[in-house]
């Protein structure tokens, strides 16, 4: 029985340890994946602020009605596509995101920190429906 439980352990380690230490971009799809499966804005911004600074905070949380106004004036949220992850440094990182509606697309900038224990953590974000007021122009406009 003793040899069996150690081979479990060994089989499933992995699996655990890959969860802990999500990538930055796996942070964001999860988020965009809780809004798809549960239809509310709330839940995508749950899970972008879990485990970080402003976890509980009422300002981030308050953000789901940014989410939920765009939702009345576009439509259904389709998903995310992560347009581009850059690196500020070795811990911090920035991920510019689309959201995807049915009538329009939301555009969004999320700062992201990877802590001691490797979990990356949101910091910050904002939501736009300009492009060219939270994208670099480059990605906008294209590089000249």
């Amino acid at each position: 029985m003793k040899t069996f439980i150690i081979i479990l352990i060994f089989i499933c380690y992995p699996f655990t340890a890959h969860a802990q230490n999500m990538s930055a971009g796996s942070l964001i799809q999860s988020g965009c994946n809780s809004y798809m499966e549960g239809n509310d804005p709330k839940l995508a911004i749950q899970a972008w602020i879990k485990n970080s600074g402003i976890d509980g905070s009422k300002e981030a949380l308050s953000q789901s009605n940014i989410l939920t106004q765009i939702q009345d004036f576009y439509g259904a949220f389709e998903g995310c596509d992560i347009i581009k992850e850059h690196d500020i440094s070795t811990r911090t990182k920035s991920i510019l995101l689309v959201m995807n509606y049915a009538k329009g697309a939301l555009f969004a900038n999320f700062f992201v920190y990877k802590n001691a224990d490797e979990q990356w953590l949101t910091t910050s974000f904002d939501f736009q429906t300009k492009a060219q007021l939270i994208f670099p122009n480059d990605i906008v406009f294209g590089a000249d």
